[in-house]
């Protein structure tokens, strides 16, 4: 009878061979026959089996290249035990080898199955998650934009509803006016007239200013610069205003020119 240090050292030996298996790709003629007869001498004592318990933990270290490489070169050396050994005992215990290995390798192999479908479903979940979050920020600033536009849309409309009322009045306060000046001289006339309409366009051009902030759109000239700072003709408010609003500036210039010259002619007529 097999004492426990003998069954160990038999263990071990198997299992230096299948380490020396999961290492040759080939095997050749020498090593089959070292192999075999490897094989043989372990399984000579009858009282001698070996543990499937220890050959799965063996399994497990191995690669899924390494453990097909093994079951592969484990049937190679069956066969040759068959032909070499006449001791049906050996070769059943070598077949058993065998089924242990080839059942080891599908329970392994199905494990690391399930654990890749587990890793690709919790990845797959892990994306579905990031692109939910991605739509519900993407929704969450749509709807911001939509509230945007609509808070916009009603500062814009009163704007302009501030806008006709501002020109009606003034409308109405020029003509008011003109009906009160109707005995006094053309120049003053033409200067009220003048100094009421250049009134008008500054606020005209006022409301346009603040629906072009609150839409965040510009209308003012592009400037090559985007930081005014940097400008030194913008650096200055007279500046910046004769740099990015030229329309506004040159009207008031010369509409400040032309009322001051009709404001003296009417003075001294």
């Amino acid at each position: 009878m097999a004492t426990i240090e003998d069954v160990l050292s038999r263990q071990e030996r198997i299992e230096k061979l299948f380490n020396q298996l999961v290492d040759s790709i080939e095997l050749n003629q020498d090593m089959l026959e070292e192999y075999t007869k490897e094989l043989c001498d372990v399984y000579s004592d009858n009282s001698f089996r070996h543990s499937y318990a220890e050959i799965s933990k063996v399994l497990e270290q191995y690669s899924p290249d390494q453990r097909d490489a093994l079951a592969e070169h484990v049937h190679t050396l069956q066969k040759a035990v068959l032909d070499l050994n006449k001791s049906q005992d050996i070769n059943n215990r070598v077949l058993k080898l065998c089924d242990h290995v080839d059942l080891e390798c599908i329970r392994i192999g199905r494990i690391d199955k399930v654990e890749y479908i587990g890793r690709m479903a919790t990845k797959e979940l892990s994306d579905a998650d990031g692109k939910l979050q991605e739509t519900e920020k993407r929704a969450e600033d749509l709807k911001e934009r939509i509230e945007g536009y609509q808070n916009q849309s009603i500062t814009i409309l009163g704007i302009f509803a501030g806008l006709v009322v501002a020109f009606a009045g003034v409308t109405q306060f020029v003509s008011s006016g003109l009906k009160d000046l109707s005995d006094i001289s053309i120049f003053k006339i033409t200067f009220f007239i003048g100094f009421s309409f250049l009134f008008l366009y500054n606020i005209i051009f006022l409301l346009l200013y603040c629906v072009s902030k609150i839409s965040g759109r510009s209308i003012s000239v592009n400037c090559k610069k985007r930081n005014c700072a940097d400008c030194k003709s913008c650096r200055t408010n007279f500046g910046r205003l004769h740099k990015k609003y030229p329309y506004i500036f040159w009207f008031n210039i010369m509409g400040v020119f032309f009322c001051t010259i009709l404001c003296i002619i009417a003075m001294r007529a």
